[in-house]
């Protein structure tokens, strides 16, 4: 079964960052088959706060999305993250609904919301 990364962010203090980060996971990204359907863009908000960068990541299979999250090479891409922008707090759905994993990007006042949903 096919499992999304949806990371959407709340705000964007260094932009040159976010360069460094995607170019990171990008790599994390494409070694474990994910495919980026939705990377940026013009936006507009319906319901709660405005975002300025959605991402939306397909990946094969949760076991995939999971793999890419904690592989050495994703979690280099995070570091660029400290500073000027958060990577996402990660949830997962299962058929208990949405739970909660803890992001250490939360705990340290992270500024994007992400899901894992397979």
């Amino acid at each position: 079964m096919k499992a999304y990364w949806i990371a959407v962010y709340k705000g964007l203090k260094n932009v040159n960052n976010l360069q460094g980060y995607a170019e990171k996971a990008t790599i994390a990204i494409k070694k474990y088959n994910g495919k980026f359907l939705v990377r940026g863009g013009k936006t507009e908000t319906l319901e709660g706060a405005p975002s300025p960068r959605t991402v939306l990541i397909e990946f094969p299979s949760i076991e995939d999305a999971l793999n890419c999250y904690n592989s050495p090479e994703y979690q280099d891409a995070k570091k660029f993250a400290k500073e000027g922008f958060h990577s996402c707090l990660c949830r997962r759905s299962d058929q208990k609904g949405l739970d909660h994993l803890d992001s250490d990007r939360e705990q340290e006042g992270g500024s994007a919301t992400g899901y894992l949903i397979n």
